[in-house]
């Protein structure tokens, strides 16, 4: 259950991006789905904007709906490419750096949990 506390929470809205570029893929009307998340076009790719963490959870919800895709979170993994420098958007691209120069998973845990509010609140 939501709790009106967390209202306060935020993302950057760069979160965002790989699930705008999933459902762009899928033919989606990606304003109708950010509408639908109480968002707009505008909110999302201002530079270093943020957004409330309960509007990026419903825009994941609303990319589920509008794709019909119980899977859709996987599907998002397919924007990763281990080939490419970066192949997040930043600040993803920060902690994909950071897991790249990691030996082991533990170590990445480590190095990239100061950095984690960078992305999203309440973490």
């Amino acid at each position: 259950m939501w709790d009106a506390s967390e209202s306060r929470l935020t993302a950057s809205a760069r979160l965002s991006w790989p699930v705008l570029g999933v459902l762009r893929a899928a033919g989606c009307d990606v304003p109708t789905v950010l509408a639908d998340a109480g968002l707009s076009e505008s909110d999302i790719y201002t530079p270093e904007a943020r957004i409330r963490l309960r509007q990026l959870y419903d825009l994941w919800n609303a990319a589920v709906e509008a794709t019909g895709d119980d899977a859709f979170g996987i599907h998002v993994a397919r924007f990763f490419d281990p080939g490419s420098p970066v192949s997040w958007p930043s600040p993803l691209s920060l902690f994909e750096h950071m897991g790249r120069l990691s030996p082991t998973l533990a170590d990445a845990v480590t190095l990239q949990s100061p950095f984690l509010r960078l992305s999203e609140d309440g973490l």
